[in-house]
């Protein structure tokens, strides 16, 4: 027997089904299982099929839509580790709750990225009585490489990444890679929200000489977002110097009606150039 149901996690409201064994007697409680599904899974995929054959050995199951994914609530399509965590120990929470699950008898079983979401809630959450992890993530940052690059969702410039000592940065591998020219980033974000952008810089290519004074007006350019003017005459070299991390952050910014936060680095004086850029939602 099968019936959807929806519960909350973290103020946002996500879809599930609940599936309950057909032998199931009134006032009876049973062992529980949440299925978790992977990256970018959703919970009618496959998960059903799990369900009912767990279902056949007696168990009460539950699945459920991340925030963002299938039916559930929250900016669509976005992966947030944490936040995958937070979803599963509320759908614990909700399944514990439920007259024919036994709260001191849930387990959870996760695919995939899902693998590696269940052996964190396992590790944190004293609820959790018995783990399956298939095909698990093991190593995140590996993985998130092979699914992602590093630098995405752009249009024209030139990429290079030769390899440069960087100062006043605790992470000076953000500053590997480098896009230079009349260049364009349009990321896709949710179209509702409002978003703090931060640009890191660096001038790797101009250094001084021995006066110590070119590099000044040697690279200037515009930076845009949605059209509005963020950065103008904008001199890395005359705030920060040579080799050395610069930052500028900038709030509250609407994206475009399609969902983009178009970024347009506009040249005024030799080439634009960016190191990175950090996107935050401000609703989190």
């Amino acid at each position: 027997m099968e019936r959807p149901v929806s519960f909350f996690s973290e103020g946002v409201k996500l879809a599930g089904d609940l599936f309950l064994p057909n032998d199931l007697r009134p006032g009876e409680r049973r062992a529980g299982i949440v299925l978790c599904h992977g990256y970018t899974g959703v919970r009618n995929l496959y998960l059903p099929d799990i369900a009912r054959i767990l279902n056949g050995a007696g168990y009460v199951v539950l699945t459920f839509d991340y925030k963002g994914w299938g039916d559930s609530e929250g900016p669509p399509a976005r992966l947030a580790p944490y936040s995958r965590v937070a979803d599963v120990q509320a759908a614990l929470s909700f399944l514990a709750a439920q007259d024919e699950a036994d709260p001191e008898r849930l387990g959870i079983y996760g695919t995939s990225y899902g693998g590696a979401t269940v052996v964190f809630v396992a590790a944190i959450d004293p609820r959790v009585k018995c783990v399956v992890s298939v095909v698990g993530i093991g190593h995140g940052a590996r993985w998130m490489r092979s699914v992602r690059h590093p630098d995405e969702y752009f249009d024209n410039g030139v990429l290079t990444d030769e390899p440069r000592v960087i100062s006043g940065t605790p992470d000076p591998n953000l500053y590997a890679l480098e896009r230079y020219g009349h260049f364009t980033y349009s990321i896709p974000v949710d179209s509702r929200g409002r978003y703090t952008v931060v640009l890191h810089f660096a001038e790797l290519y101009w250094v001084p000489d021995a006066s110590g004074s070119v590099g000044v007006g040697t690279r200037l350019f515009r930076v845009y977002c949605n059209g509005s003017t963020l950065l103008d005459n904008f001199d890395i070299f005359k705030e920060a110097g040579s080799q050395h991390a610069l930052t500028k952050t900038f709030y509250h910014l609407r994206p475009s009606a399609e969902g983009k936060l178009d970024l347009t680095f506009d040249p005024i004086v030799n080439y634009a150039t960016i190191s990175a850029i950090e996107v935050i939602d401000e609703s989190e």
